[in-house]
């Protein structure tokens, strides 16, 4: 990768190994599923959209799809990078320089840039030197169309315009469930479909606490070498 970052930054160490498209559920997300599965597979033309801006309520799959799309990258052995926004982001805005070079750029959660104009002036240099090049497909993720965004710099909400955007849905209390059951038989879980529905009802239905849930049933199942059952998820979390 002939990117220049800096050394502290630790490219893909942290990515998800479960969150690819083999354990997706679209829902009513279709569109934008098939749009970012094909994206990569699609050659470089001027018709070919080099921004795709997803956007969704929290936990309702942004990060999981653009995670997804590193992983493909990655098996197609094509240089890319995932970058995670935080309120509390360490990372310098240069970082941006020179990721035009990329084939795919994911960047998540940029709504977080609304009171960083030195990274908003870095996100829109960087948008005009992939549209010069057109090599780098850049997938962007926030919490509202790009439009809403409350950005200072009016220019980059425009830029942001040009390519293809797409607004998920968040799933229905079977799609959740299907969900649930397809990350628990990833971790190596068997859990009956009845426990499964019972974890959602009773639970917030998105899909970062129900993951966080699992995460704690199997844990405790481990510990206390008991099944989890719909008991022992009441006894877990006190529903």
């Amino acid at each position: 990768m002939s990117v220049n970052t800096p050394q502290q930054i630790v490219l893909d160490v942290d990515l998800p190994d479960e969150q690819t498209f083999d354990t997706l559920v679209e829902g009513e997300n279709t569109l934008v599923v098939a749009h970012c599965q094909s994206l990569l597979l699609s050659p470089n033309s001027e018709n070919t959209p080099f921004v795709t801006y997803i956007s969704g309520a929290s936990a309702s799959g942004k990060s999981h799809l653009l995670v997804a799309m590193c992983h493909q990258a990655a098996e197609r052995q094509l240089s890319h990078f995932y970058l995670c926004l935080s309120e509390s982001s360490p990372y310098p805005a240069d970082m941006l320089n020179s990721m035009e070079n990329l084939d795919l750029l994911c960047i998540d959660n940029i709504h977080l840039l609304e009171s960083l104009p030195d990274w908003q002036r870095a996100l829109f240099d960087l948008i005009n030197r992939i549209n010069e090049t057109q090599g780098c497909k850049l997938v962007v993720s926030a919490n509202q169309g790009p439009l809403s965004l409350n950005f200072d710099l009016a220019d980059l909400k425009s830029r942001l315009s040009w390519g293809v955007s797409f607004n998920l849905v968040p799933l229905g209390e079977k799609e959740a469930e299907h969900a649930l059951e397809v990350k628990a038989r990833h971790r190596g879980l068997v859990i009956a479909p009845e426990s499964l529905s019972y974890l959602v009802t009773h639970s917030r239905r998105d899909m970062h606490s129900l993951t966080q849930s699992l995460e704690v049933l199997q844990q405790k199942s481990l510990q206390q070498k008991r099944k989890i059952s719909i008991p022992f998820i009441k006894q877990t979390f006190d529903f």
